[in-house]
């Protein structure tokens, strides 16, 4: 059902997943949807930044938080797993910490200056050190050289959400909502 490349954004209810959404959440947009960005590599496996970049099988990361999968429909089975491959290259890698903090800056430098800031991140320059939302607009923009209506090393799961949701190209396959 789910092809390489595919992305995964989830919508957790704990503390740290809303700290997230807000943090991401740029003057006058909307609440955020998406705290986290995965994807899938090989048939029926996730590549996420956790405390390290890492591949499990969708049934282990699937644990009932609510999520949407989202597919670039134009692709084509070379690209899909050209996509997979780059993310697949930062599988062991350390997770970014510092670049939490570097958005958590720009985020607070945005609601003080009105506007949307992307003054820390730059500074932040950490590509040794992932975090979930770098490696899939990383792999995308490498492989294929396509962005998310932003600079890969400053992506956001919300920015990423926001530039899938409003493109013709993308279109979600898949939904699990909130537990009723």
């Amino acid at each position: 059902m789910f092809l390489p490349g595919d992305l995964i954004f989830t919508h957790g209810a704990g503390l740290i997943q809303r700290g997230i959404r807000w943090a991401e959440r740029k003057p006058g947009e909307p609440e955020a949807y998406a705290n986290h960005v995965a994807g899938f590599t090989p048939p029926g496996m996730v590549t996420e930044a956790l405390w390290s970049v890492q591949t499990r099988p969708f049934a282990q990361f699937n644990d009932g938080t609510p999520f949407q999968v989202w597919r670039c429909m134009p692709l084509t089975d070379a690209q899909r797993q050209a996509v997979a491959a780059q993310a697949l290259a930062y599988v062991g890698r350390d997770y970014g910490l510092l670049k939490i903090g570097a958005h958590l800056g720009d985020a607070l430098l945005s609601r003080l200056m009105g506007r949307n800031v992307y003054a820390v991140r730059k500074l932040a320059s950490l590509d040794r050190y992932p975090i979930c939302s770098w490696v899939w607009a990383n792999a995308y923009f490498r492989a294929l050289g396509m962005l998310f209506g932003i600079d890969p090393n400053e992506a956001d799961p919300d920015d990423m959400h926001d530039f899938v949701s409003a493109s013709l190209a993308w279109a979600m396959v898949f939904e699990l909502k909130e537990a009723a």
